[in-house]
Order: structure tokens, then C-alpha cells, then sequence
């Protein structure tokens, strides 16, 4: 999958088209503060707009209890490059040598997959992962693991994130753009470093040796959830500021 040129043709006629467009609307809406702060870095004049920020949200799912074990870990996300499912490989990878043997299942699909299967077979883990394609069920199947990992290092925020923390999964990812606003470490879950493979093995498989830790953080995904991108909670404030602009 190709990305625009930063700054060629297209990429200016966008701005341009933003620069003229934004200056016109009653009010905006960000997902994040971080995607507030990108905006005003390259264009400070749309911090005269009214705005406000509210977050992402989901319509909580009801969960029976005691679902049956699936793997150890999940995540969902397209297979492209800026999901970076190859890291997630070689920390299945490590964490092998470190001698604990995880296994994962990724939901998505995407034009690395193929790539990805072989990378599996090379790094010795194509027994421990999974790939499920495109499911619209997935949120079925969440209570069924153990930890959610993302391992993107480029997000606007994360729905994911949030569908994994209604179903009482701690999480695992990197601190990058808005993923600080939707979890704090030691928390809801961990940061894991996404530059050091080794370390990031060691993390998880500490979060996963310490079950008292891992069912704390568990609840506290769910609370944060219900708290913060409940549907029924934060659809109102959304409502209400468009009400208002």
C-alpha cells in the first residue's frame, strides 16, 4: 500500500484544500488531543475554531463469562506496514528463546500477509500464530485470550484498543501518538518499546508470569472502557458540542 509523497503534489493540494475549507466550519472534532496538536502544528490558525475533543467510541458488548481459553494473545489490525506485525513476530520469536512459547492470533487482512507467513516460518513461530482474515465477529472471541498487543507506530487513536478493553483484556503497546490518552502503563496494561525486541518479550511475558497483575489490569481496562469510550456515555458529549456550534 503506497502513501501519499509528504509534500508533493497531491499531499499540497490537500493542505490547500484544508487551509480553505477549515477556517469555514462551526466547530471541530478531534479523537485526540494529539490529533488536535498535529492540526495546529502546521496550521495555528485553527486554534481560533471552537473545538472539542472527544474521544473514540464503541457500543459496549455483553460478555458471557467463563469463555473458553483461545491463545495467549490477540490483535486486530490491517497486515500493512505501519501496523508492524513484524515486530510482533520477533517478540514470539524471543520470548521462544527466553524459553516460553506464546501464541497469537492476528485478525486482519491486509497485502503483507503473505510475507508475514513466511516470516513466521523463518523465525520458527508459524505453529504459535494464527492469521484469521477479516472477521466481523471478531469482539466474539476477545474474553478467549489472555493480553491484546498493537504494535502500531501510527495512530490517530484506536478502536481496537477499545473493543479489547470492553472485553477485560490488559493491553500491550507502544507509547506513540494518542495511545497515551487511551491507557496508562502499569495500568490498564504496558508500553512496550518498539525498538527493542528482546525487552519488549521480557515485558510481555512478565505481564502474562504475574496473573494477580494481569487480572488487575484487566479490570481496569474494563473500568477505563466503560468510563471513557462507552457509546452510551460519550455519544452525549458529542451530541451536545455539535448542538451547540
Amino acid at each position: 500500500m503506497e502513501q501519499i509523497a509528504h509534500d508533493g503534489r497531491v499531499f499540497r493540494r490537500i493542505r490547500q484544500d484544508e487551509r480553505e475549507v477549515i477556517p469555514q466550519v462551526d466547530g471541530l472534532v478531534f479523537v485526540s488531543e494529539w490529533a488536535r496538536n498535529a492540526l495546529l502544528n502546521w496550521f495555528p490558525e485553527a486554534g481560533d475554531i471552537p473545538f472539542a475533543v472527544i474521544g473514540n467510541f464503541v457500543a459496549p458488548h455483553p460478555y458471557a463469562p467463563g469463555q473458553a481459553h483461545i491463545a495467549d494473545l490477540v490483535t486486530i489490525g490491517t497486515l500493512e506496514p505501519v501496523k508492524n506485525h513484524r515486530f510482533m513476530l520477533e517478540v514470539l520469536a524471543a520470548a521462544n528463546r527466553a524459553g516460553r512459547n506464546l501464541t497469537l492470533d492476528a485478525f486482519g487482512e491486509g497485502p503483507l500477509e503473505n510475507e508475514l507467513i513466511l516470516m513466521a516460518r523463518s523465525l520458527g513461530v508459524e505453529k504459535q500464530i494464527r492469521f484469521h482474515g477479516y472477521r466481523k465477529d471478531v469482539r466474539n472471541f476477545l474474553p478467549g485470550y489472555r493480553t491484546y498487543i498493537h504494535a502500531s507506530y501510527s495512530e490517530s487513536s484506536s478502536l481496537a484498543i477499545m473493543e479489547a478493553m470492553n472485553a477485560g483484556l490488559p493491553i500491550v503497546a507502544g507509547k506513540i501518538g494518542p495511545i497515551p490518552e487511551l491507557m496508562d502503563d502499569g495500568v490498564e496494561g504496558k508500553f512496550w518499546p518498539l525498538d527493542d525486541v528482546p525487552q519488549a518479550a521480557r515485558m510481555l511475558i512478565d505481564l502474562l508470569d504475574h496473573e494477580e497483575d494481569r487480572l488487575r489490569a484487566s479490570s481496569a481496562a474494563r473500568e477505563r472502557f466503560h468510563r471513557d469510550f462507552d457509546a452510551s456515555v460519550i455519544a452525549p458529549r458529542l451530541v451536545s458540542f455539535l448542538t451547540k456550534a
